[in-house]
């Protein structure tokens, strides 16, 4: 009896030191893969004619919400190439200050000061986000090249111009499922 107590406390231990050791091994994996496994960052590939027609049917409100739906994506590169993360709060903010300045002009009031500050943030993010892509694609021996003054004046419109292009170059693009009929 006291054999097998014995047994059962050792069969114990070496199921704790399995639990450890594999607990070890997850902890060694690193956060970040090497560069040639980094190839499945993507993000939303949109059609620019899209992007330009939910900015005219939003009244302006499109170009955060373009920001928020993509940077999840943005901030996986950014984190893949030590660059510094898009931030929620501000695009949450321009959005907020976006949508104001559309119901300003809705009632006939001015709108301005929402309009210039929403433009500052969203411009810092653009910028932030054309680093990151500039960044990601040296990182993949990838040579686009993407003009801070295309960034500056067609922000939305060109980002997602760029994205479309890396999105092909990487290879992240998915392919149709292709069936051959006989």
């Amino acid at each position: 009896m006291m054999a097998n107590k014995k047994r059962i406390s050792a069969d114990k231990t070496k199921k704790r030191a399995k639990k450890a050791d594999k607990t070890k091994a997850k902890k060694a994996i690193p956060a970040v893969k090497p560069p040639g496994q980094n190839r499945g960052v993507a993000i939303k590939k949109t059609p620019v004619l899209l992007v330009i027609l939910f900015q005219l049917i939003t009244l302006g409100i499109y170009y955060p919400i373009w920001f928020l739906r993509r940077m999840k994506s943005f901030n996986k590169m950014a984190k893949i190439t030590g660059e510094v993360e898009i931030s929620k709060a501000a695009l949450v903010f321009a959005l907020v200050l976006e949508i104001l300045s559309a119901v300003a002009v809705l009632f006939g009031s001015r709108a301005g000061i929402f309009s210039l500050i929403t433009f500052i943030l969203l411009t810092v993010q653009a910028f932030r986000s054309r680093r990151i892509m500039v960044s990601y694609q040296k990182m993949h021996k990838i040579k686009l090249v993407m003009p801070g003054l295309a960034v500056f004046f067609i922000s939305p419109y060109y980002l997602q111009y760029e994205i479309n292009r890396l999105n092909i170059k990487i290879g992240t693009r998915r392919k149709k499922n292709t069936r051959i009929r006989s």
